[in-house]
């Protein structure tokens, strides 16, 4: 299966008003194929497996990155991300989520605007999503 940012990103935005939830990662098709799971295991191991990955490739994010005119520090973005992804956070709404991160990456959005579905919560999430990508890319070659 061919992926692109594009379809991770969208993704990804799924992924926020539920969190990486391993029962329901299994039945995203890109980020499944790019996490590279073996499609026999269980849909249970297969979700972990998915989520693992999602870790995996928020903490190989390094350097600064530009959102919204300002740099931010890769361990802000790593923060940011697991906060959007409920791989922190746990328990808190998508709304409190969303609206800790705006604070983390100084952005000035309301939760409103930020959660639209072409905003800047997108825009945040395509970062990501090109380093995923990128990074799949390299390791296939």
């Amino acid at each position: 299966m061919e992926y692109t940012t594009e379809f991770v990103t969208d993704e990804l935005k799924k992924l926020v008003g539920w969190g990486a939830c391993p029962k329901r990662l299994p039945y995203l098709p890109h980020l499944r194929s790019l996490s590279g799971v073996d499609l026999e295991v269980s849909p249970v191991t297969m979700g972990y497996l998915i989520r693992l990955f999602l870790v995996e490739q928020i903490d190989s994010m390094t350097g600064t990155y530009q959102f919204a005119g300002n740099k931010i520090e890769a361990q802000i973005m790593n923060r940011a991300y697991k906060l959007l992804l409920m791989i922190e956070g746990e328990g808190w709404s998508a709304v409190n989520r969303r609206g800790r991160v705006i604070v983390l990456v100084k952005s000035y959005f309301s939760v409103e605007a930020w959660r639209r579905p072409i905003g800047p919560e997108r825009d945040f999430l395509w970062i990501l999503a090109d380093h995923m990508v990128s990074s799949g890319i390299a390791q296939a070659a």
